[in-house]
């Protein structure tokens, strides 16, 4: 090879790793403007059944599907936390679980998931204490959604918060 072979292909060394950087930057960029986390937020929570330690209770998660491709949301965990009496700051865990039911949502919509959450009587002393205290009681939940489209399966936590007043 000549010396003005050489020096050509070593000029080109570079400039081909920096157009294959540039690319790679390129398609990131597009994955990420073309995919939208989906939204969850609890809509409703309703008492199902009540035992001698506890009970079980119905939550309803309203979930958005922001994206132009429909997605399914494969699995769910979840921890409910409420507020701890007394003024103070703290957080008591009221419930917490997995869920693997798949749940379908077309392009751009929004479909409701019901989850029965288990909970014992005494991290409902708890939420009532503050009740009774306060007049309502803060509660939050967080978790995450296992959610699967045209582009793999993917993790999107959520976080969730309100209070409870009679």
């Amino acid at each position: 090879m000549s010396a003005a072979a050489r020096g050509a292909a070593r000029a080109v060394g570079p400039t081909l790793a920096a157009a294959a950087l540039l690319l790679l930057v390129f398609l990131a960029v597009s994955c990420s403007l073309v995919y939208r986390r989906p939204a969850v937020r609890i809509v409703g929570v309703r008492v199902m059944e009540l035992g001698l330690t506890g009970g079980r209770s119905r939550v309803r998660l309203e979930v958005t599907n922001r994206n132009r491709y429909g997605l399914e949301m494969r699995s769910l965990e979840y921890r409910i936390d409420v507020e701890e009496p007394g003024g103070g700051s703290g957080w008591r865990e009221f419930a917490s679980g997995t869920q693997s039911d798949t749940v379908r949502i077309s392009a751009r919509s929004t479909a409701e998931v019901e989850v029965d959450v288990p909970f014992r009587y005494q991290a409902l002393g708890v939420a009532l204490t503050t009740l009774l205290e306060r007049g309502s009681a803060r509660y939050r939940a967080r978790g995450s959604v296992r959610v699967a489209g045209p582009f793999g399966a993917l993790t999107v936590p959520f976080e969730s918060s309100g209070a409870i007043a009679p």
